[in-house]
């Protein structure tokens, strides 16, 4: 085999791996980008305090990683949201590089929405950083709400279902009404 076909077949099973990883981590996130993240922004205005937690803009930061293709794929995904109003307030994604959760008070950040295939150090420094600010903790990944994030959503019987943190609900002084409670995965 010559050195340029060697090459190429290498280049090929690159290219097959990424699609494979790609692939993987959204069928890990189960829920289409789009409705799940419209699903957990709706659950939040439910939060008995909803309307003290800020006016204007609802800023969701968007930890991204130019070297993570996954969290590009599905920050596309959620580009028509930013005509979306949630109580009023426009919803704006705001993409932040990964490495700066320290910026969250300069967005002034209503929300962190966490994507698949970021790693679990800087999930930690997310959540981190937006527990310091009260801010809401929001991931597609269902696994982050056993004891990282206060939302996320997942698919039961061919239905979207929001996962709620009850802990760290409390912890934030986010208070949801029985009916949404009762829609909801609770974890404690």
């Amino acid at each position: 085999m010559s050195l340029q076909r060697r090459a190429l077949t290498v280049v090929r099973l690159r290219r097959t791996l990424l699609g494979l990883v790609v692939v993987a981590s959204l069928v890990h996130a189960e829920v289409p980008p789009q409705q799940g993240v419209m699903m957990m922004l709706k659950t939040l205005t439910y939060d008995t305090g909803f309307a003290a937690r800020g006016s204007g803009d609802f800023v969701v930061c968007v930890p991204m990683s130019e070297a993570a293709p996954v969290q590009s794929a599905a920050y596309g995904a959620l580009e028509p949201l930013g005509s979306a109003r949630l109580s009023g307030r426009k919803v704006r994604l705001q993409p932040v590089p990964v490495d700066k959760p320290d910026e969250l008070s300069a967005h002034q950040a209503s929300a962190v929405l966490l994507l698949p295939g970021l790693e679990s150090k800087r999930v930690d420094q997310w959540v981190a950083a937006a527990q310091r600010l009260k801010v809401y903790t929001l991931s597609l990944v269902p696994s982050d709400a056993q004891d990282k994030v206060l939302l996320s959503v997942e698919v039961v019987d061919d239905r979207t279902r929001p996962v709620l943190n009850k802990r760290l609900a409390t912890s934030m002084g986010a208070r949801f009404p029985p009916s949404v409670l009762k829609l909801a995965r609770i974890v404690q």
